[in-house]
């Protein structure tokens, strides 16, 4: 830089020559404006950025436990169970824990109780490995407020390469799945559980018996699941049942009211069929064997109730069954159906009075009956009967 005063050549940016002490004058170049391709790059980069930005935000957002915990939060409530089965960890034999088998369980399902929700806190443990989001919510038949937590922990894996990873821990364990569930059956029975055939390598043979097979099922829902189960005999019996931690098996059984109508029906008209055969062959004072009766027992039972009215001078002349049904049903030992029956009937007779005049009487009354019935080729056959012992009136 040089003097404009003497000419003596100075240091760049001094302000005064250093030989006459004149102030410097610096000399300003007109600066050249942008180019409109550079103006376009800058911003370009600007919005690049600010994309990026907002980008990585929203993706921390929706990674983070708090939105892990909401959306499987809502799942519940929405009884999602394409979500719901994706959140669990399931290992194993998934044969009667499939995904397939556990939408059709959620079916079932009734609505969620939970009216509404709200997330209380968010604390990190080990180093942030973990964490634990607690929530509160509200039923919706009373409107209680309860509390409850959601362990969460962070998998080495990122998602989209950038952003942690949060997996809810041990949800196949949280009331959800029980491990070993058994069922207990007919030998030779086949068994269908919610929809699904149970194969016989799933018979564990030190429990099983001679009688008795039973099933271990390595895992099952603990929801409600519907179960068919049919004898050896052909005998079919539909339930349905809830596996729980308490209720860990389930033992084949009866009762009146998994009895399905035409089954009803079949076992009323077998009764009715035999109780007239019984009573119409004493009004006809048939022989026993004019009666062609299957069992010995009941052959006793005739005659036992033929020797009884003529011991008493009563002579049947009308029986009539005017209502039958089944008080109860089971299965006995061998799997046969145990059946308790409730008849009313009406009857008319005559017998000889102390002058020994001839007397009538019409009346009614009512028993209860056992049967046991085995089942052939889509048939009841009853098998064994209590004693029939009718009671008949002589007075009014």
């Amino acid at each position: 830089m040089y003097c404009g005063e003497c000419g003596a050549k100075n240091k760049n940016g001094d302000l005064f020559c250093s030989e006459c002490g004149a102030k410097l004058e610096i000399s300003k170049k007109d600066k050249k404006p942008l180019s409109k391709r550079t103006k376009i790059i800058i911003v370009s980069i600007v919005l690049l950025l600010l994309v990026l930005g907002i980008f990585y935000k929203i993706g921390e957002s929706l990674t983070s436990p708090k939105t892990i915990a909401k959306n499987y939060i809502e799942a519940l409530i929405n009884n999602d169970s394409d979500k719901l089965y994706n959140y669990m960890k399931i290992n194993g034999d998934k044969t009667f824990v499939s995904k397939k088998l556990f939408k059709e369980i959620s079916k079932n399902e009734n609505d969620s109780k939970i009216e509404n929700y709200v997330i209380t806190d968010i604390k990190y443990a080990d180093s942030k490995l973990n964490a634990v989001v607690t929530y509160s919510y509200t039923l919706k038949e009373n409107g209680k407020e309860k509390t409850n937590k959601i362990n969460l922990t962070k998998t080495k894996e990122k998602k989209l390469l950038l952003f942690d990873n949060w997996k809810i821990q041990d949800l196949s364990s949280s009331e959800m799945i029980l491990e070993n569930y058994q069922i207990q059956t007919q030998k030779n029975s086949k068994v269908i559980y919610g929809g699904i055939k149970v194969d016989s390598k799933y018979i564990d043979k030190k429990q099983s018996t001679e009688k008795l097979d039973v099933y271990i099922l390595p895992q099952v829902f603990m929801s409600k699941t519907d179960i068919e189960i049919e004898l050896e005999n052909g005998f079919k019996i539909k339930d349905t049942i809830t596996p729980s931690r308490y209720y860990k098996s389930y033992k084949v059984k009866i009762d009146e009211d998994l009895l399905v109508e035409t089954d009803k029906n079949s076992i009323i008209d077998n009764t009715k069929s035999l109780v007239n055969t019984i009573y119409n062959g004493i009004i006809e004072n048939k022989d026993v064997n004019e009666l062609n009766l299957d069992l010995k027992n009941l052959e006793d039972i005739y005659e036992d109730e033929l020797e009884d009215l003529k011991s008493s001078n009563i002579t049947l002349t009308n029986f009539e069954i005017t209502d039958m049904n089944i008080s109860s049903a089971s299965l006995d030992n061998d799997y046969n159906l145990k059946v308790r029956l409730y008849m009313k009937y009406k009857y008319s007779l005559k017998y000889l009075n102390s002058s020994k005049e001839e007397k009538t009487n019409e009346g009614s009354s009512s028993e209860y009956l056992t049967i046991i019935f085995g089942y052939e080729k889509g048939k009841f056959n009853i098998k064994n009967i209590d004693d029939i012992d009718l009671y008949f009136s002589r007075y009014f």
